[in-house]
């Protein structure tokens, strides 16, 4: 992005001010719930086996888990969510001063941030499931598909 003439350096630092403050609640909230429940998963679902060979009461546990996680996760994204739109200001403006909110491009930054909070939210416990049930053949091909997509 520095290379990138759309932005000016200023409103660059003030982007990477705002990405790098937004993904702490990711980091420190969602981070933990991600791997404890990819850990979950994979104690409970046998990876290589398919899903109608196993024991279905861990298979249906592991479905009401992930349903709750799920619940949990979202409910959590939209607590930030109401408070990142009302206190975005107040947040910008204690972290960085009255240089950092004169403009508004931090604080509208700031709340749509707070809306992808809840998106990456419910991305990591279902990616954390999805990743623990996979077979071995489909990972491979997920990194395979990863690796051509990125380039």
């Amino acid at each position: 992005m520095t290379i990138s003439p759309v932005l000016t350096f200023s409103q660059q630092s003030m982007y990477d001010i705002v990405n790098n403050l937004s993904s702490l609640a990711a980091r420190f909230i969602f981070r933990p719930i991600e791997e404890s429940s990819y850990f979950y998963f994979t104690q409970m679902i046998k990876r290589d086996v398919p899903l109608k060979d196993q024991d279905q009461g861990k298979v249906a546990e592991s479905a009401e888990v992930l349903s709750q996680l799920g619940k949990i996760v979202t409910s959590i994204g939209l607590v930030i969510v109401v408070f990142g739109q009302s206190y975005s200001h107040t947040f910008l403006y204690l972290y960085g001063g009255k240089k950092l909110v004169e403009a508004s491009l931090p604080v509208q930054l700031m709340r749509y941030h707070s809306f992808a909070i809840v998106l990456l939210a419910v991305n990591g416990v279902t990616e954390g499931y999805v990743f623990a049930t996979m077979d071995n053949q489909q990972i491979d091909k997920y990194g395979v598909s990863s690796i051509i997509t990125s380039w």
